[in-house]
């Protein structure tokens, strides 16, 4: 073999391999970046999911205007009053609290 042949093999060989290495890392990264998004999909669908049925959940309870306990308390006072009895102060703390429970989510979300 000639010396000219083995210098070309000598510098081509090692280049191949410093290329193979370079290739082999830059596969392992794009791999554990592949990880990354996919554990990161699965979690956005799995919280997309939990949150949305949080969300139907909450907009169900935050519906809740009162209306109907207004007009039970009316007749409650009603009577009570008709028999000299007093009423429970929760029942008019109640709608208050209500009141105030929603101001403070609509701070807290902007609205």
């Amino acid at each position: 073999m000639s010396t000219e042949k083995i210098v070309m093999n000598a510098l081509f060989g090692k280049t191949e391999l410093a290329i193979q290495k370079i290739e082999l890392a830059l596969i392992d990264d794009l791999e554990k970046e592949y990880a990354k998004i996919v554990n990161s999909t699965k979690q956005i669908v799995s919280e997309g999911t939990r949150i949305g049925k949080e969300i139907f959940s909450f907009r169900d309870v935050y519906a809740v205007d009162g209306s109907k306990f207004i007009d039970l308390k009316f007749k409650y006072t009603t009577m009570a009053k008709d028999l000299g009895v007093n009423i429970d102060p929760k029942f008019d703390k109640a709608l208050n609290d209500l009141s105030e429970a929603k101001n403070t989510f609509k701070s807290l979300v902007g609205r």
